[in-house]
């Protein structure tokens, strides 16, 4: 097991034969003869680095960094919810953006923000993108948060489209931002 994580098949090395294996926490990992692997976070290990990686905001970050991130913020603003909303009886909300419902989730997804917005920093990177790309995240993140439908509206095109562009791999080898976070060396 490499020390900084998962190992992934890098699927255009001939010469590499992917050995199957399964991960401690029981995600499927990939192992690579020869040294011919690349680096992907599991969730346990995102979340881990997502935390320690709060004030991070140069350097490079996977796709499987953000996918494993978001679902863990997903996971605990809908439990959360689910979880105020048994307690207080409090759904459906009378409106949008009011009751206990929306703001216990709202209070974790504060304290996530900074941790989100670096590793969005860091995404940006990974695809050769300047970091005050995230200015453009954090419109959407917080305009989605606002009971008005158009500004609504618009923060959440403004999160689809950012979310297509997270699926895209980032720059293969180095760029200036760093280098590849999938290489195994990098």
């Amino acid at each position: 097991r490499h020390p900084t994580g998962v190992r992934e098949n890098m699927g255009d090395v001939p010469e590499c034969r992917p050995l199957r294996q399964r991960h401690a926490c029981g995600i499927g990992r990939l192992q690579q003869e020869r040294g011919c692997e690349a680096i992907m976070y599991g969730f346990v290990e995102s979340i881990q680095r997502g935390f320690a990686n709060t004030t991070t905001f140069h350097g490079r970050a996977t796709r499987s960094e953000w996918w494993w991130w978001l679902l863990f913020v997903v996971l605990v603003s809908l439990v959360l919810s689910l979880g105020t909303a048994a307690v207080t009886g409090d759904f459906p909300p009378d409106e949008m953006g009011q009751g206990a419902v929306y703001v216990v989730p709202l209070i974790f997804q504060i304290l996530v923000l900074l941790p989100t917005a670096a590793l969005v920093v860091r995404r940006f990177h990974d695809l050769d993108r300047t970091g005050w790309w995230v200015l453009l995240w954090l419109a959407g993140a917080i305009g989605g948060h606002i009971p008005v439908p158009i500004v609504s509206g618009v923060a959440g095109l403004i999160g689809l489209a950012i979310l297509i562009w997270f699926i895209f791999r980032g720059t293969e080898g180095d760029n200036q931002y760093g280098p590849d976070p999938l290489q195994a060396g990098g």
